[in-house]
Order: structure tokens, then C-alpha cells, then sequence
């Protein structure tokens, strides 16, 4: 399977660069769009129709492609299975449904397209519990069914975030393509780094997504109080762009280290802590620092591990967590840049308010905060 990565500036060079393609002989039956939102998404839906080209793809909070990332682009990885081997969907969240039902749904139309499914999913929509996405694939697919992708960003402003396929738009509810893992096979891991200091806390009250108690008192309080932010809500604006970060939950289970969890933004008048997945009342946690730069080394040689025994891929594919870029900075590039090494093939992504992958040694995939999440796709001949 051939694949070629792109990037560029505008819609209009985006579009000028795919037409290089065809123009060459190439003929891409599928197409891998991530956009920064301010472009003009319904022209390049209507450019892959014209084409014949399936499309599927979300806005960010940064692009990446190749060896870097990047503001204010659109990446795209071209690509020619046989359509035989993928279907794409889009599925819109009604009030008649919660999250969970929709997905499960979605599950069952799933289990009936392929014999063996994998799921690469990009889910919009600011207030939606993309951890609902993972939740209800469990409930219909194996647990080994591979799930892969993330939650669509808008460059950190938290107001509205999109998803699309070639059939159309997307605000609240998510994109999917189904790949059959008989001809195309997917593979990934999702690497951290952010390590939960001091005591466990006790989450008293909550609701799917958001902390209402820490340990019998108000959450927002709590973790104020905690890091000794007095000043807070003085700079709401910055505080909250930095939260993702710098103050993770690390949430433990019996077994040690299960899953991270973000804070998103609060929620003052109820006092609550709004996180990007589920948490249940009951489960315990600690608060995290943000890592030192190892940790970016760590990372690769995490991946370079991995890819011992998973060295074959026609495309890789980095969902990095938002947070990430806003820790690291521009040295961010370095992880990037290391890990299109070690495969050295056609490589794009983006970072994300949330990533769909799987820690070293799970059987399940599972919905993450602050992860650097791989996955690859390698035809099967």
C-alpha cells in the first residue's frame, strides 16, 4: 500500500499538493486530513468528492508531519487500499441517546462489516466524554480489538472542535473507519511519562467526567489548595490553558499505575473538576508535576522498543496530547523527529485533547490524557 505524507500552509496548497499526486499517476482511494480549524474544511470535503477519494480527518492544536510538527497547517497521508478493506462512518450524538448508546450501536454495525474490525476513531465536540467511545466498543467488539485515534482540538481555546469524513461535518459526535484486519493490519502503543507524586487521594463525588469531591471536600478547593494557587482566578484564561499539563491525575488501581486523566477547565459555581475522560466515585489518584525533558528520550526509546517486533508499516500515524506541546515546547520536535526514525516511513498526526491507544502490555485500548499514542497501518499481501 502506498502512502505519502503532506503539509501545507493554506486549503489552497493543501488541495494544490494532492493534485501533484494524482497528476503523478498516483491514485489514492483514501485520505487522512488534520487541519488547524480556520481552514476551509467544506472545501476540502468537497475537493475529495470530486476526486472519488474517501475522506476522514478533525481540527487540532497543532499539525504534525514527518520529522516536525507545526501551527496553523493541514497534513494529510494519502493512501490506495482496496476499498474492499476500509469503510468509513459518521455518527452524530441526539438527545434520545447517551454517549454510551450511540457508540455501542456503532459497535454492533462494526461487528457486522468486518469478520475481525479495528477502529481508528477522531471524536468532536467540547463537552462529550470521549472515554465513552472506548467504553461502548467493549461492550460489542473482543477486548483485543485494536481501537486507535483521539479527541479532535481547537488550538486550545475550548469553544468548538470538528470531525469529517467525505460525507460531511461533524461538531458533536465522531468519525470512524473500520478496517479489516485481514487485509490492513493495525498496530500501535501510547507512551506517558507524567509520574503522580505524594499521597493518594480519594475521588468522594463525581459524575462521568467531572470531580465534584476530593477526599469529602470541594474538588476545585481541594486542588487549589493543593498547589498553593491563590491567584487562580486572577488569570483564569492561563491557568486553564495549563492545566492539561501541569496537573494531571495519575489514577491507580490495585495493580499500581492505570490511566491518566487531564483537567480540562472547572467549573465555579459547582466547584467541580472537569476532566477529558471518565473517573469513577471510589477511585483513587495523585496529583502529577510536569515531567523533566528524559522523559522525551524515554519516550523514544519506548517506541524503538515496541518496534522490535513491530518494525513493518506502509503508515505511522502520532496522536500527541495537547499537553505535551504545551510541557515541552518547541523541544516537543525532538520526540517527533525521533520517532519518524525509527520507521522512516510516511508519517503525519496531530495533538489532541485526548488519544485513543494502548500502554505497553494492556490487551484493551483505552481512552488517555498526556500520551505520545502510535499507530501504524501495514497491508497485507
Amino acid at each position: 500500500m502506498k502512502s505519502k505524507a503532506l503539509k501545507a500552509r493554506s486549503t489552497e496548497e493543501l488541495i494544490s499538493q494532492i493534485k501533484d499526486q494524482l497528476n503523478s499517476g498516483f491514485k489514492p482511494s483514501l485520505s487522512f486530513v488534520f487541519c488547524n480549524p480556520d481552514h476551509d474544511i467544506q472545501t476540502i470535503i468537497d475537493f475529495h468528492k470530486q476526486q472519488n477519494i474517501q475522506l476522514i480527518g478533525c481540527t487540532t492544536s497543532g499539525e504534525i508531519c514527518m520529522n516536525d510538527n507545526f501551527e496553523n497547517h493541514a497534513v494529510a497521508m494519502l493512501m490506495n487500499p482496496n476499498f474492499e478493506a476500509f469503510r468509513i462512518m459518521q455518527n452524530s450524538y441526539d438527545k434520545q441517546q447517551t454517549e454510551k448508546q450511540t457508540v455501542v450501536g456503532f459497535g454492533q454495525e462494526a461487528a457486522k462489516t468486518f469478520n475481525t474490525p479495528s477502529i481508528i476513531f477522531f471524536g468532536s465536540g467540547i463537552k462529550r466524554n470521549h472515554a465513552k467511545l472506548v467504553e461502548g466498543i467493549r461492550e460489542t467488539l473482543p477486548a483485543e480489538t485494536q481501537v486507535y485515534g483521539g479527541a479532535a482540538g481547537d488550538d486550545g481555546y475550548f469553544k468548538k472542535t470538528i470531525s469529517f469524513t467525505h460525507m460531511g461535518i461533524i461538531d458533536d459526535g465522531f468519525v470512524s473507519i473500520i478496517l479489516d484486519d485481514a487485509k490492513i493490519k493495525v498496530q500501535g502503543l501510547a507512551v506517558s511519562g507524567w509520574t503522580g507524586m505524594g499521597n493518594s487521594n480519594v475521588i468522594t463525588k463525581a459524575k462521568d467526567n467531572v470531580i465534584y469531591e476530593i477526599n469529602d471536600e470541594p474538588a476545585l478547593e481541594y486542588f487549589l489548595k493543593h498547589f498553593g494557587l491563590n491567584d487562580f482566578y486572577k488569570n483564569g484564561a492561563s491557568n486553564t490553558m495549563a492545566m492539561p499539563g501541569n496537573y494531571p491525575l495519575e489514577m491507580v488501581n490495585e495493580q499500581g499505575f492505570q490511566r491518566l486523566r487531564s483537567i480540562m477547565n472547572y467549573d465555579r459555581d459547582e466547584g467541580g473538576l472537569i476532566l477529558a475522560g471518565t473517573v469513577e466515585e471510589g477511585e483513587t489518584f495523585r496529583f502529577c508535576l510536569p515531567p523533566s525533558i528524559e522523559v522525551l528520550d524515554q519516550s523514544i526509546q519506548n517506541f524503538k522498543e515496541y518496534s522490535t517486533n513491530n518494525n513493518e508499516a506502509d503508515a505511522v500515524f502520532l496522536i500527541s496530547c495537547m499537553a505535551r506541546k504545551q510541557v515541552f515546547g518547541p523541544l516537543i520536535s525532538h520526540e517527533v523527529n525521533g520517532i519518524q526514525k525509527i520507521w522512516n516511513k510516511p508519517l503525519i498526526g496531530f495533538f489532541a485533547y485526548g488519544e485513543i491507544g494502548k500502554i505497553s502490555n494492556e490487551v484493551h485500548c483505552d481512552f488517555h490524557n498526556c500520551t505520545s499514542n502510535l499507530f501504524t497501518l501495514k497491508e497485507i499481501v
